[in-house]
């Protein structure tokens, strides 16, 4: 068969877009090939993102516990402080209440100490007068002794 030329430069344009054709397919199979690699690398990096996801996960669930425990725990030391916040007023009141029964007690006290220094100071007035009577008692006594010696005397 004899081809005319153009045939024949058909068919060389023919074969040289094959031969693109082919360089082009040898270059999309080595770039589909690294894909395939790098598509890999993703995947076992996504296995181990999924693996750290999920420790982490629990370690999150883990800790929603631990402070759903500590909530708990708080509410009821908040609890705990209120009622004694409501006991330490009740205290406080009690404290004011003695504390003005203890004033008026001093006062009282005072008022009773100066009433036993007057009274003391009174009663020593009265023992004082009382020796004195006394004393003055048996001066008259010997007096009259003496007075009723002389008139036996005289008798």
């Amino acid at each position: 068969m004899v081809f005319s030329v153009e045939q024949e430069k058909f068919q060389e344009t023919v074969l040289e877009v094959l031969k693109d054709l082919k360089e082009g397919q040898v270059r999309l199979e080595m770039k589909i090939d690294k894909l395939e690699v790098r598509m890999d690398r993703l995947e076992d990096r996504m296995d181990k993102l999924e693996e750290k996801v999920n420790k982490l996960d629990a370690r999150v669930s883990g800790l929603e516990e631990k402070v759903d425990k500590l909530d708990a725990r708080v509410s009821g030391l908040e609890e705990k402080v209120d009622r004694l916040d409501a006991r330490v007023s009740g205290l406080e009141e009690k404290v004011d209440g003695l504390q003005q029964d203890m004033n008026i007690l001093k006062e009282r006290t005072e008022a009773i100490e100066e009433q036993v220094v007057e009274n003391t100071e009174m009663l020593t007035e009265i023992k004082e007068s009382m020796e004195y009577l006394e004393h003055k008692e048996n001066s008259n006594e010997k007096a009259i002794y003496k007075l009723k010696q002389k008139l036996k005397k005289e008798a």
